[in-house]
């Protein structure tokens, strides 16, 4: 996908959650304490019209415990970002200051990766080809 692509599925907050909705139910959403299939739809949770269980969207994924919008998108502040404020998107730009320590950070990011590769390929990860992977 390209970045026109990406502007255009992503836009906006309802059209992320519709996005996620798919992902998460391809066959529609089924109620785990009914098996119900018909819902009301609110913005971030759908709640089955036979035993009003609320399903959240955004459980189960990197963005269960945000209260952050879909469409933040947190950079750096190099000048390729500038454009994301016109398609859309809210750009906010964070810099590290001097005196903070990067280390847990890197930390955090090298144990979210860790983790995906142990999931996704079961541990079967040699490291020369660990580029190929990162890809």
């Amino acid at each position: 996908m390209n970045q026109v692509g990406f502007e255009r599925r992503f836009s906006d907050e309802t059209k992320c959650f519709e996005y996620l909705d798919k992902m998460r139910w391809p066959d529609g959403p089924r109620c785990s304490k009914c098996g119900g299939e018909n819902f009301w739809h609110y913005s971030k949770v759908l709640k089955c019209t036979k035993c009003r269980k609320n399903l959240s969207i955004l459980a189960g994924t990197v963005f269960q415990d945000t209260h952050l919008p879909l469409t933040l998108v947190i950079t750096d502040g190099l000048r390729g970002y500038n454009k994301l404020n016109g398609a859309g998107f809210k750009h906010e730009v964070r810099k590290m200051n001097k005196d903070k320590n990067a280390l847990p950070h890197i930390h955090t990011v090298i144990s979210l990766l860790k983790r995906w590769l142990l999931g996704t390929y079961q541990g079967a990860v040699k490291p020369d080809y660990l580029d190929y992977y990162l890809e």
